[in-house]
């Protein structure tokens, strides 16, 4: 009887031992293909995005890839620069010959109107991306890489502009800053300088100033029927100052001399600045600290519209990139991460259209050289008011037809009106 007990226990301990193996089996099994799924999730594949980059822009982007390769080390990015004018060309080179196509571009804002006009078949659409229906970039940047509910990139930087002048020198003449109001007030300060032998600024070209007041009007030269107009109100305001300047009757100087050196020694009262200029002052000439003030631009009119933005760059994914996720995550760090953007603005002084840097905390810092002021604050109410100005592919075209008409006729009795009707009759067949 014992024996058969016995037999009978070591019968169910050999079944529950099994039972257990059994069991841990399946168990471990489970979890070799839990373990093995997780990391199927999580490992990326290493790819490579070729992306083509304004010359200016190189030192800032391999800042960036230096940043962007610690979040993402499994996507390299080469990088080839090459002038603004050069990647529109390329680029359409390439669209008409079938030759394999970046993964990336960056173009300026009037690069990407020649590229979404004619080759928009070309590039990834992105209207339906979250960010881009949340807002999260700032809608008059996004509306220049718009065409009929389509958008086909994502804006990167400007360079807001304001105006900085030498409030010292101001305060000498009983002159206060804040007063100036309008291009007219900027104009008279001539009255109060005119006998100490200064200018009210200097600028290394014409094209500079006009591009910044015509932004600030909001006209691209072209109404919306897309018909030449280099008469229009809002472009004559700007025409008219540019013409007293030729005729010397506002004391801007126009000439490639050194205008931050001419700012320090006094010779000029002012600068139409964007934050990069006032960083290179700040590292080039400390002594100025205190001397300086920061004001918004002079408007057209009394409560007229005082901001504008020069030099826009964005960025457009091909369609035909294999890596449009990679290509999608480059750009998307590179116009948004607060490590990308706080190192685009402290080393460069270049701003994010990207509304969401607004709020990183690391990148608002009060700035002494200019008065105890959060620059990037200054920026953020600033790029609020940008105009929508959207550029026409021609317009730096016209832009220098323009200028080179007043030119020629600076010396002549011609009413500014009739030089401005006879170039428009003039350029008009070549833009119909």
């Amino acid at each position: 009887m014992k024996s058969k007990l016995k037999k009978i226990f070591m019968m169910f301990i050999i079944a529950l031992f099994t039972l257990n193996f059994a069991g841990g089996c399946q168990n471990n099994s489970s979890n070799v293909k839990k373990q093995s799924s997780e990391k199927k999730k999580t490992t990326k594949v290493p790819g490579e995005i070729t992306v083509w980059i304004c010359n200016n822009d190189q030192n800032v982007i391999n800042d960036q890839i230096s940043l962007f390769k610690k979040k993402y080390p499994y996507i390299n990015a080469k990088v080839i620069a090459m002038s603004s004018k050069d990647i529109v060309s390329q680029y359409i080179d390439s669209c008409t010959n079938k030759k394999k196509l970046p993964d990336v571009i960056e173009v300026t804002d009037e690069g990407a109107a020649t590229l979404i006009n004619g080759f928009s078949d070309e590039f990834l659409n992105v209207a339906s991306d979250s960010d881009i229906k949340k807002g999260v970039f700032l809608n008059n940047r996004v509306n220049n890489l718009s065409r009929k509910n389509s958008i086909y990139g994502y804006p990167w930087y400007v360079k807001p502009v304001f105006m900085l002048y030498r409030d010292d020198i101001l305060k000498s003449s009983g002159i206060n800053a804040d007063d100036i109001k309008t291009w007219d007030d900027y104009a008279k300060l001539e009255d109060s300088i005119k006998n100490s032998g200064r200018k009210l600024t200097l600028i290394p070209n014409l094209n500079k100033i006009y591009d910044i007041q015509l932004n600030e009007l909001d006209t691209n030269f072209f109404d919306d029927d897309g018909k030449v107009e280099v008469n229009s109100k809002k472009a004559m305001e700007a025409n008219k100052f540019i013409y007293s300047i030729l005729k010397n009757e506002i004391s801007i100087d126009v000439n490639n001399n050194d205008f931050l050196a001419s700012f320090q020694n006094g010779s000029i009262i002012s600068l139409i600045a964007t934050p990069e200029i006032v960083l290179y002052l700040e590292k080039s000439y400390p002594d100025l600290s205190g001397k300086i003030k920061l004001t918004r631009l002079p408007a057209f009119e009394n409560g007229g519209n005082d901001t504008a933005y020069t030099d826009g760059t964005n960025f457009m994914i091909s369609d035909s990139s294999k890596n449009k996720e990679y290509a999608s995550e480059f750009v998307k760090f590179v116009t948004g991460d607060v490590n990308a953007v706080y190192n685009q603005f402290n080393v460069y002084g270049l701003c994010s259209s990207n509304t969401s840097a607004y709020t990183y905390e690391k990148i608002h810092k009060k700035n002494q050289y200019v008065g105890n002021i959060d620059m990037y604050k200054w920026y953020i109410n600033s790029a609020k008011l940008f105009s929508n100005i959207v550029y026409n592919e021609n317009y730096n075209e016209v832009r220098d037809e323009v200028l080179k008409s007043l030119n020629e006729n600076v010396k002549s009795n011609k009413k500014l009106e009739d030089i401005m009707n006879d170039l428009e009759k003039s350029i008009e067949p070549k833009y119909k």
